[in-house]
């Protein structure tokens, strides 16, 4: 990958950028913004649903916590499957079964339908998740980051138009909720198998097996170690529904602190991301901008640190420093988001790109689910001077995410490092 060169990247606006990116691209990323809208139109307001039919707290958890297993663990299954298919068909087959989860919800009331429907939802994302970033992945190499960019923004529209979405169509009831997304998956089924064209796995007309694949993108070394340095990145981001929330539920027992967060983090992104994406590719190189994206997303819980470490705990200042910080997480999400999945692609040869995104989004739902635990234990027991320890740990970790890529870069592991290029 040739270095960055100053003014490569337009700093035109996402509405240009979008414009000025060819037909299938669009499907692609529309189907982001609508995959987004689908699934935040409903899942905010499953657990209160859940409630609603007397199912207890600790069965509610489960029922949510097997979506997010089966989804996450079946990654490598989707990816392989993508990769040996057809991208358009896995993403439609993930539609089908999406919408067909989403319509179980709207009837279900014993939990036994309940955990299917809910493992359901989640193998269908285990499916579309590897075939759309592999799809999205087919775009040069120049061209990736952008289009990665671009698709963050319509991701984030959908998270934030989708529970707005869902909040009215709640007045009428959970069922006609759950059936409305449920038809908007359908809908983006029957879509996209008319208008997007096919495309076939780089490994559709191999002889291999998928056990082979899975082992020869495991013994890759340089991938490997870069999906272990971006583990912090998936703490990180998903402090964003853990720590965060937790901050700003301690300082005000509203939710206007928790929905604000949300807010500033959505409207930074929709606003700022396409924009920073140019302004990282034309001054830093991928690695760089990777490294630094994860240093500032570390960064983004110094506030917090620094008033536990005050011990400053009045309810202003928490929600202030609390909505700080999820700006500066957000700055440093932009700064990496991109080039981290334009980097994937690159470690995997352009091959096997369903296989190597989905053991990357496992290895980043074991990362996140160990940090939460931790995070999780902290909060449970800071008190006094240790109150601070999660805030801290956060910082910790972005920083030594940040180093470990940083490392990789100056070995000359990461495609476009000016290690690699000097070699």
């Amino acid at each position: 990958m040739p270095p960055p060169q100053p003014g490569r990247s337009s700093s035109a606006g996402t509405l240009a950028k979008l414009r000025s990116v060819d037909r299938d691209v669009k499907i692609l990323l529309l189907t982001d913004l609508g995959f987004n809208l689908g699934f935040y139109m409903l899942m905010p307001y499953l657990a209160g649903h859940l409630r609603g039919l007397a199912i207890q707290a600790s069965l509610v958890g489960l029922i949510l916590g097997l979506r997010n297993l089966s989804q996450q663990g079946l990654f490598l299954i989707g990816g392989a499957l993508a990769d040996r298919r057809e991208y358009r068909s896995i993403i439609v087959a993930g539609c089908v079964i999406r919408s067909a989860g989403f319509g179980l919800l709207a009837f279900a009331s014993h939990p036994a339908t309940l955990i299917v429907a809910s493992v359901l939802t989640g193998f269908a994302a285990a499916l579309f998740t590897p075939a759309l970033k592999a799809y999205l992945a087919t775009v040069s190499s120049d061209e990736r980051p952008m289009a990665f960019a671009l698709s963050g923004v319509l991701s984030q529209l959908g998270a934030l138009l989708g529970p707005l979405l869902g909040i009215a169509l709640l007045s009428h009831g959970f069922r006609p909720l759950a059936l409305a997304a449920a038809a908007l998956f359908l809908a983006w089924a029957a879509l996209l198998r008319l208008v997007l064209p096919e495309r076939r796995g780089s490994e559709a007309a191999s002889a291999r097996t998928a056990w082979q694949d899975w082992k020869e993108a495991a013994a890759n070394r340089p991938f490997l170690l870069f999906s272990i340095a971006l583990g912090g990145y998936a703490v990180l981001f998903n402090q964003l529904y853990l720590a965060l929330p937790l901050a700003l539920a301690s300082a005000s027992p509203s939710q206007t602190g928790v929905s604000a967060a949300f807010m500033v983090s959505s409207v930074l992104v929709i606003a700022l991301q396409v924009r920073v994406a140019a302004f990282s590719e034309a001054r830093l190189s991928p690695a760089a901008s990777i490294a630094l994206g994860l240093a500032v997303m570390g960064a983004g819980f110094a506030p917090l640190a620094a008033l536990s470490l005050a011990g400053v705990t009045d309810g202003a200042s928490v929600t202030a420093a609390a909505l700080v910080g999820t700006a500066i997480l957000t700055f440093g999400i932009m700064l990496a988001y991109p080039f981290t999945m334009n980097m994937i692609p690159l470690l995997a040869g352009e091959r096997r790109l369903g296989v190597h995104y989905g053991l990357f989004y496992l290895a980043a739902g074991l990362s996140a689910a160990a940090g939460n635990l931790i995070i999780g234990r902290l909060f449970e027991e800071g008190s006094g001077s240790a109150a601070a320890a999660p805030w801290l740990v956060l910082v910790a970790v972005g920083l030594a995410s940040a180093a470990a890529v940083a490392a990789l870069a100056l070995r000359g592991a990461l495609p476009g490092s000016a290690a690699e290029q000097k070699g």
